[in-house]
């Protein structure tokens, strides 16, 4: 989102899929196997995609999550690439043409590399209200904790969040073990 769109695949099967699994993402649903084949099913794609065996074999054999950013960058070079390779194949046949203007030809086809060089410059300007979206909604209200059993370690940092991995530093000898073991 941001780095891949529907185009820079090259298989229809995994445009599909991706358009599935976008539009799942947009309406708000979490996105897994189970719901890429819902909402593959209802574009009526799923059949032509191999159907749910192929979307939980997909899942089973992607890599962690955590490297998305990472697998789109790689996707999206790899259209560039594919891109690359085919503006070739134009300036190509303009050259194989040999009818018409040799200057118009050499500006087609430095227009063609121009296009080339202007679609792999990925910057995105976004005005940061919209690129925070629902962020700034949120950010007022009060993150859910759950109390440390010190009522003084409570009044400096509110408690422990919820579902967050809270670490605890400090000198040695100070007593982490000591407040630790006590809140267990």
């Amino acid at each position: 989102l941001g780095v891949v769109n529907v185009s820079h695949f090259a298989n229809s099967a995994t445009r599909d899929v991706f358009d599935s699994m976008l539009a799942a993402y947009e309406s708000g649903s979490n996105v897994d196997a189970v719901t890429a084949a819902q909402e593959s099913s209802r574009a009526g794609r799923l059949e032509a995609i191999g159907g749910p065996a192929v979307l939980m074999d997909w899942q089973a054999t992607t890599p962690a999550t955590s490297n998305a950013r990472s697998y789109a960058e790689i996707i999206e070079a790899k259209a560039r690439m594919r891109r690359m390779v085919s503006v070739g194949h134009e300036i190509a046949s303009i050259g194989m043409s040999g009818g018409g203007d040799a200057d118009e030809a050499v500006a087609k086809a430095g227009g063609l590399v121009d296009g080339l060089a202007a679609s792999s410059t990925r910057t995105t300007v976004r005005r940061i209200g919209d690129a925070l979206g629902g962020y700034r909604a949120n950010m007022d209200r009060p993150l859910p904790t759950v109390p440390t059993g010190y009522a003084g370690l409570d009044n400096v940092i509110g408690g422990w969040l919820k579902s967050h991995l809270n670490m605890v530093g400090a000198p040695s000898g100070v007593g982490k073990s000591i407040v630790l073991n006590g809140t267990t």
